[in-house]
């Protein structure tokens, strides 16, 4: 006997919200959706209003639509903002290869002087590999990512938990994060170099920096095809 599993498209809309102090401005857990294991292999589409203040002084807060995707097949998967292949899907454990859009970065303000003399510092994409370890008692996941467009040069290793609570539509996905990035990443969005440096804005070279993220993933499904979704986290 066949068992045939149906898949449908399902619209993806949300808001993401990260409240951050001196920290990039995109975590990953946060833009990760409930109800991803039960798409299916049909591509769905969606957009999240993100939000999040600024990593930079005096910079305004980050507001931004991302568009989301999500699929999951036997060998690929879509999350978000990361894709990538499924190198062993089990009940316990998993295994995969993936590529991550990273969003930080910044386009100094030349009309200010102090930022005059900064140079942009442009979005990454990330790629790497990925463990998960599933239990009734939450998900344990660690993921290693390196710069492929040699923009930050840098790595960063992310530890994860998160507990899953299905109650009726609702789905609740409360985690914890802890992230160590290495000194060329930070120091490529967050240093400032000797020629950069003007009056009210020294040099800075720093070093590699943890950062621990407290969240809570929340989704509704409104109908069979609409899930509605609203993501808090704050580092």
């Amino acid at each position: 006997m066949r068992c045939r599993v149906r898949s449908r498209r399902v619209a993806l809309l949300g808001v993401s919200l990260l409240a951050l102090a001196g920290a990039p401005a995109a975590a990953q857990e946060l833009l990760r959706l409930p109800f991803a294991d039960e798409v299916g292999p049909a591509l769905s589409l969606g957009g999240s209003l993100r939000s999040a203040s600024s990593p930079y002084r005096h910079e305004d807060p980050v507001l931004d639509l991302v568009p989301l995707f999500l699929a999951e097949t036997r060998w690929f998967f879509a999350h978000g903002n990361e894709a990538g292949l499924h190198l062993r899907r089990g009940p316990r454990w998993r295994f995969d290869l993936l590529a991550r859009y990273r969003f930080d970065g910044l386009e100094p303000d030349r009309s200010r002087p102090e930022l005059g003399r900064l140079r942009e510092r442009k979005h990454s994409l990330d790629a790497g590999i990925a463990a998960e370890y599933r239990a009734d008692w939450g998900e344990l996941r660690a993921v290693l990512l390196t710069d492929t467009l040699s923009r930050h040069r840098g790595q960063e290793l992310e530890l994860s938990y998160r507990r899953r609570w299905q109650f009726g539509d609702w789905q609740w996905l409360p985690y914890l994060s802890l992230s160590y990035q290495d000194r060329d990443l930070v120091g490529h969005y967050f240093g400032v170099e000797p020629e950069e440096s003007v009056p009210g804005l020294a040099v800075y070279r720093p070093g590699g920096s943890v950062n621990l993220t407290l969240g809570l993933n929340t989704g509704y499904r409104l109908t069979p095809t609409i899930v509605l979704h609203a993501n808090a986290a704050v580092r």
